[in-house]
């Protein structure tokens, strides 16, 4: 697979075997694509979660409101929570397909199909997914920025070089980009930008 500007490039040989590139492989239950927008992976995850929206759906009018909020945290939300770090920042199409999911499902639990989505999830405590997935990124962050994490994941987060005392805790060094697909939106420059605006209380 060739990510970056140059597309279409052609095969190539080992030894006697012709390697071909592919368009999307998937990896550990992720889809990954050479142009990084991970629309593959997320319809597959919204059609997976559909299934089980489904299901919910036809024993809505037979379970009570603990169990199918049970059901949906064991068995639907799980899907939405798979390897966020990765497909966090898609498209917004992308974000609004997982969120209507989460919505229709909130709304099959409760059997309330009027209520706006901010009070469904007040209902249950919960959060729009882009949220939980943010708050999750950033935790991430933390461990790998005070090494509880695997160490080869240390060179991701850089600390800034300065020798005064800045207002913030969270000094962290935001790398440059060129591109947004490639460089504003990976890991190294997401993760310190979100990093250095919390305020040090958290």
């Amino acid at each position: 697979m060739f990510f970056g500007k140059n597309e279409h490039l052609g095969s190539f040989k080992i030894g006697k075997h012709d390697i071909v590139p592919q368009n999307n492989v998937k990896i550990l239950g992720l889809n990954l694509d050479s142009e990084l927008n991970f629309d593959t992976h997320i319809s597959n995850l919204c059609q997976k979660a559909g299934y089980q929206i489904n299901v919910l759906a036809r024993l809505c009018n037979v379970l009570d409101e603990p169990s199918k909020f049970l059901l949906y945290n064991s068995f639907i939300e799980c899907y939405f929570n798979y390897c966020y770090v990765v497909w966090h920042f898609s498209s917004k199409c992308n974000t609004y397909k997982i969120e209507k999911l989460q919505k229709q499902a909130l709304r099959l639990i409760k059997l309330d199909f009027n209520s706006f989505y901010k009070l469904l999830l007040e209902n249950y405590n919960k959060h729009p997914l882009y949220v939980v997935r943010i708050r999750k990124f950033m935790g991430a962050v933390y461990k790998i920025s005070h090494d509880k994490y695997p160490m080869y994941l240390n060179p991701l987060i850089k600390p800034k070089n300065v020798q005064i005392n800045l207002r913030s805790d969270n000094n962290i060094r935001i790398t440059q980009y060129k591109t947004v697909k490639y460089g504003k939106k990976s890991f190294t420059y997401s993760a310190p930008f979100y990093l250095n605006k919390l305020p040090n209380i958290i």
